[in-house]
């Protein structure tokens, strides 16, 4: 219902059959979970703006589908995935060795800093109105799926500093450029849960746009020198060819 409230909607996927015409709506999986959010408002009626974004580094609800036919999860609050793989069996891949990784304060302030400049583009006078940045972040950011049913686990990983050589002056009302960036890395699973290793991308693997897993190859874009994007194949080596 698009007149409902945000918090009311329903999210899922929608399939089309080859003639552009709906087909089956699959729900997403659900959890009794309330993210940590901000809220920026301005005007009122049919002439309000609202902007919402969560508190960065607080865990959210993380789905996707997997080409072998079910839907898996979790909420990053803890690293827990499940796979609800038919009515009534979930498969659950927890690691309980997770450490969390903390958050440098320079990122915390610079996070600080874009949020608030968002939050005012909205509403000049916003001040933050929800939980402060945690400590430390959650275990992970997202989750992929490949083409053959692998589960590919974006982890939150310790930031680096990106120096530029020369120091753009931010002007009001202006978002700051984000400088305090995470290197790509992955845990890995096989389809039935089975932990198969962390990979670690190279310098200037882009997540955006979602790079293609088939089996051991990667396909993804990587910006060089330059910031030129190029699509680069790549290629695991972890001592099994097996990718059920």
């Amino acid at each position: 219902d698009p007149t409902a409230d945000l918090d009311e909607w329903r999210y899922g996927l929608l399939m089309f059959d080859p003639n552009g015409l709906p087909a089956d709506t699959l729900p997403a999986p659900a959890w009794d979970f309330t993210p940590s959010e901000l809220v920026s408002t301005s005007g009122e009626g049919d002439n309000q703006s609202v902007s919402v974004e969560n508190v960065p580094f607080t865990p959210t609800v993380t789905w996707t589908y997997s080409p072998l036919g079910y839907m898996l999860g979790g909420t990053s609050a803890s690293y827990a995935i499940e796979l609800f793989m038919a009515p009534g069996r979930v498969l659950r891949i927890e690691r309980a060795n997770w450490e969390p990784v903390r958050i440098l304060p320079a990122e915390r302030a610079e996070q600080e800093r874009i949020i608030t400049a968002h939050m005012r583009q909205v509403d000049p006078g916003w001040r933050w109105n929800s939980d402060p940045i945690p400590a430390t972040k959650p275990p992970y950011k997202g989750i992929d799926v490949g083409e053959r049913g692998r589960i590919w686990v974006w982890l939150h990983t310790e930031a680096r500093k990106i120096e530029t050589e020369e120091a753009e002056e931010v002007r009001p009302g202006e978002v700051p450029p984000q400088t305090w960036l995470e290197p790509v890395v992955f845990d890995v699973f096989d389809p039935d849960g089975r932990y198969l290793g962390n990979v670690r991308a190279p310098e200037g693997f882009s997540r955006y746009p979602i790079q293609v897993i088939r089996g051991d190859t990667v396909w993804a874009v990587v910006r060089g020198e330059f910031d030129v994007p190029s699509v680069v194949r790549f290629r695991l080596d972890h001592g099994s060819k097996d990718d059920t």
